[in-house]
C-alpha cells in the first residue's frame, strides 16, 4: 500500500481550522450555514436504555429516524434518545439523527449511555455525508451489570472525520424561512365569565370593569386594551360546540373582525377525568373548522386557520395524526401548534404538529429564581430545535416556535389545589420571562394570560395592578420589534 505523505495528511486539518475561523456562523437559520449530520445507532437487550449528550450547545436539532423491536415506548429530545422494551431480554433498537453546528469540530462532545442493570447495549456513531454515506466514528459496548457509561466524541481529531471533511460539511439548502413571516404576540383568553363570578371568594383580584364574556362591549374593550399594548390577537379557550363559550367565541370573532384583530382557537384537550376520546376530538375540530375556519378574524398562516392544542401530549401522537389526516381528506386543513411542559421537550411532536408552545412556565420552573437559568436555556434549546427541524425532517417544511411570557401564578384559594406559587414580584417575574423569551428568537410570543383570574396569571387591567402589566407588555413588545428591525441576532 502506498504510504500517505505528511503533507497530504495535514491538508484535512488545515482545511478544518481554516473553515472554523472563516465560518463563525451564529446558531440561527441562515443561507451560509454549514452543518454536520451525526447518526447514533442504539441497540439493547436491557429493559430501558438511553443515549444522552451532556450539553446541547453544538446541537442544532435531532430526530428519531427509526425504532424497532417490541417497544413499550420510545422518544427523543434535543440531547437524548431513549427506549423502553416491552419484553424482557428482547432486542430493541433505534437510529437517531443529529444536526450539529460547525463548532462541533472544535472540541470534545461529552455523552453517556444509561440503561437498566440487566442486558447489554451496543452503540455505533457515524457521520452521514452529503451523499448519504455513513463514516464510522465510534463504537462501544455497555455491559450487563453496569448502568452508566461516560464517553465523548472528538470529531475534529477523528481521522475518519478529518479525511472526509469536504463531503461531511453540508450547506443549508437556502434560508429556513419561518412558516409565519409575521412575528406575532398573542394572549390566552377566556370566555367563561358571567357577572356572578366576580363575587366568588376564590378570586384574589378583580378586573377594573367586571363584565360578562357574552357582552360584545366588554369584548371590544378588551381588544382595544390589548391592541394598545401591542397584542395582535387572542388565543381563545374553546370547550366544544353548542354551549355558552361556543356562542361567546362567535361573538369574539365578530367583534375582532371590526377591529383588525386576530383570534386563534385554543383547543381544550382535557375533560374532568382525562383527555377527550378520538371521536370527540375529531368531531369538535370538524365543527370548529367548518363553522369558524373561514371567518375573516380567524388567525391564518399560509391560508390555514391556526389551532393551538392544550396539553396535546396527553393524547397519543398516532391519534392526532389520524385525526389531522382525516380532516385534511375532508378539505379541513389547519396549522396545529402542539404543547410541552418540561425542561427537555419531546421533539416527536414536530413530526405531527406545525409548532410547539407551552402554556404555563410551571413544569419548566418551580421558582422565580429558576427563570434566568432553566427557563431561558429551555427556551433557547427548544427554539433552536424547532427552527432547525427541517434539516432532518422528511420534508423541508418550517415549524413555528412560540415562547411564553407570564406575570405570575397563584391558585391557592381554589379548593384542592397545591400548585407552586410564582409571585409577581412587582412585575419582576413578567420582565424576567420576557428576557428568557427574547433570547430564544421566537416566531410568536404567547402571553399567559389576558384574563385567567382564578390562577392569577391575568394582565388585564385590575384593581390591584391597574394597567401596570399593559405598560410592561408595550415596553417589552417595542424592545422586541426594535431587535427584529436591527441586525440579525
Amino acid at each position: 500500500m502506498k504510504k500517505r505523505s505528511r503533507t497530504t495528511a495535514f491538508l484535512p486539518k488545515l482545511l478544518l481550522w481554516f473553515l472554523l475561523i472563516l465560518a463563525q456562523t451564529p446558531i440561527f437559520p441562515a443561507p451560509n450555514l454549514l452543518y454536520l449530520r451525526l447518526q447514533v445507532e442504539l441497540q439493547t437487550t436491557a429493559k430501558r436504555a438511553a443515549f444522552v449528550f451532556e450539553t446541547a450547545d453544538r446541537i442544532l436539532t435531532s430526530r428519531l429516524a427509526a425504532a424497532q423491536g417490541p417497544l413499550n415506548s420510545r422518544g427523543w429530545s434535543l440531547r437524548r434518545v431513549w427506549l423502553r422494551s416491552a419484553q424482557a431480554g428482547a432486542t430493541v433498537s433505534a437510529r437517531a439523527l443529529y444536526a450539529l453546528s460547525f463548532e462541533a469540530l472544535s472540541g470534545p462532545l461529552p455523552f453517556y449511555l444509561e440503561k437498566a442493570e440487566e442486558g447489554q447495549t451496543f452503540l455505533r456513531i457515524s457521520m452521514i455525508d452529503k451523499f448519504g454515506s455513513a463514516h464510522l466514528v465510534q463504537e462501544c459496548l455497555h455491559s450487563p451489570g453496569s448502568t452508566r457509561l461516560d464517553d465523548s466524541l472528538d470529531l475534529g481529531q477523528n481521522p475518519a472525520v478529518q479525511t472526509a471533511i469536504p463531503v461531511l460539511l453540508i450547506p443549508l439548502p437556502g434560508k429556513i424561512e419561518a412558516i409565519s413571516p409575521q412575528k406575532m404576540m398573542l394572549a390566552f383568553y377566556y370566555l367563561w365569565y358571567g357577572l356572578g363570578d366576580w363575587i366568588s371568594p376564590y378570586l384574589r383580584d378583580l378586573p377594573l370593569n367586571p363584565d360578562a364574556s357574552s357582552d360584545p362591549a366588554a369584548l371590544a374593550r378588551h381588544i382595544d386594551q390589548a391592541k394598545s399594548a401591542g397584542i395582535q390577537g387572542f388565543l381563545a379557550s374553546w370547550w366544544g360546540p353548542d354551549n355558552s363559550i361556543d356562542r361567546n367565541f362567535q361573538t369574539l370573532l365578530d367583534t375582532a373582525r371590526d377591529k383588525n384583530f386576530r383570534i386563534a382557537l385554543y383547543f381544550e384537550t382535557m375533560e374532568a377525568d382525562g383527555p377527550r376520546d378520538e371521536a370527540t376530538i375529531l368531531s369538535w375540530l370538524r365543527y370548529a373548522l367548518s363553522r369558524y375556519g373561514g371567518h375573516p378574524a380567524f388567525l391564518r398562516v399560509s391560508g390555514k386557520p391556526v389551532i393551538v392544542v392544550r396539553v396535546s401530549f396527553t393524547v397519543k401522537l398516532e391519534v392526532w395524526n389520524r385525526i389531522f389526516r382525516q380532516l385534511r381528506s375532508e378539505g379541513l386543513d389547519a396549522v396545529y401548534i402542539g404543547a410541552y411542559d418540561s425542561p427537555e421537550p419531546d421533539l416527536d411532536l414536530l413530526d405531527v404538529f406545525d409548532g410547539l408552545h407551552n402554556y404555563n412556565i410551571l413544569g419548566i420552573v418551580n421558582r422565580n429564581e429558576e427563570v434566568p437559568d432553566i427557563l431561558a436555556s429551555t427556551y433557547e434549546e427548544t427554539g433552536r430545535a424547532v427552527h432547525y427541524y427541517p434539516l432532518l425532517a422528511d420534508s423541508f417544511s418550517p415549524k413555528i416556535w412560540t415562547a411564553t411570557v407570564q406575570p405570575g401564578f397563584d391558585d391557592t384559594l381554589l379548593p384542592g389545589r397545591q400548585t407552586p406559587v410564582l409571585p409577581r414580584d412587582s412585575g419582576g417575574l413578567y420582565q424576567a420571562t420576557w428576557q428568557a423569551v427574547l433570547a430564544s428568537r421566537p416566531d410568536w410570543i404567547f402571553i399567559t394570560t389576558w384574563n385567567e383570574w382564578w390562577e392569577n396569571t391575568h394582565i388585564e387591567p385590575s384593581r390591584f395592578y391597574g394597567d401596570e402589566y399593559l405598560r410592561i407588555t408595550w415596553d417589552q413588545y417595542r424592545a422586541w420589534r426594535t431587535k427584529l428591525a436591527g441586525p440579525p441576532y
